[in-house]
């Protein structure tokens, strides 16, 4: 009777045990799916992305001397190549005269004159100092390392910066002479290039198929912006 009695109760146990896996295996959630359009979807993910984290920007970084004397290298390109399509352009679209005028109404305020001839002056002599640089690196394969590099940038700033005051220092100085050089020089490289067939007496030689015998007629030159950057950088 005791075997019987128990038989039942573990009968009865699996009885319910399995009652309870049909229940939970029964249960059921209701689940309902709704219609998005693709706006609204576009504007769900677009609030999700401004709930993460941001990068750092780059001002968190620091900038050594190499990095700015990259920068400003780079900077200083720009700004010649701006300078020169311009004046290029005042040139060639008008006449060579409306730059002379340019550049005579700049003389003409003694107090904004010393502010131009700093801004002309500087990119070219921080840009040509670090293109003589650049070339010392490479022929050379010196100065490569970290300090070198961080000394030879802040020469490289502080060189451009006292040389751009000095040349925009509105004092009167005598660049006769220079400007003199400067023809001489032209005049020659001319001569090295292509001998006028005229035999004038004033040694006429041609550049660019162009008889030049005087700074006058350079400064008619399509090429005249040189001359006149040159004028308004060293001459008051």
């Amino acid at each position: 009777m005791n075997s019987f009695s128990q038989a039942s109760r573990l009968v009865s146990s699996t009885r319910s045990l399995h009652r309870v896996r049909i229940n939970n295996n029964t249960c059921s959630r209701k689940v309902s799916i709704d219609a998005i359009t693709p706006e609204e979807q576009v504007k769900k993910i677009t609030q999700r992305r401004k709930d993460l984290p941001v990068s750092p920007h780059v001002s968190i970084y620091k900038f050594p001397a190499p990095a700015l004397s990259s920068i400003a290298n780079r900077a200083t390109s720009a700004a010649l190549t701006a300078g020169l399509a311009g004046a290029s352009a005042i040139v060639l679209l008008k006449s060579p005269a409306d730059l002379t005028i340019f550049l005579e109404s700049i003389k003409s305020h003694g107090a904004l004159l010393p502010v131009v001839k700093g801004t002309v002056a500087f990119p070219f002599v921080y840009h040509t100092l670090a293109a003589i640089r650049h070339l010392y690196w490479d022929y050379t394969s010196k100065g490569l390392d970290l300090v070198s590099v961080q000394k030879s940038s802040i020469a490289l700033g502080a060189s451009s910066g006292v040389i751009a005051v000095a040349l925009a220092d509105e004092r009167d100085l005598d660049f006769t002479s220079t400007n003199q050089t400067i023809f001489g020089l032209i005049n020659w490289l001319k001569s090295k290039m292509k001998r006028s067939e005229s035999s004038s007496s004033t040694c006429s030689f041609r550049l660019c198929n162009i008889p030049l015998t005087s700074s006058e007629e350079l400064s008619s030159h399509p090429l005249s912006m040189l001359y006149f950057t040159w004028h308004l950088t060293y001459q008051n």
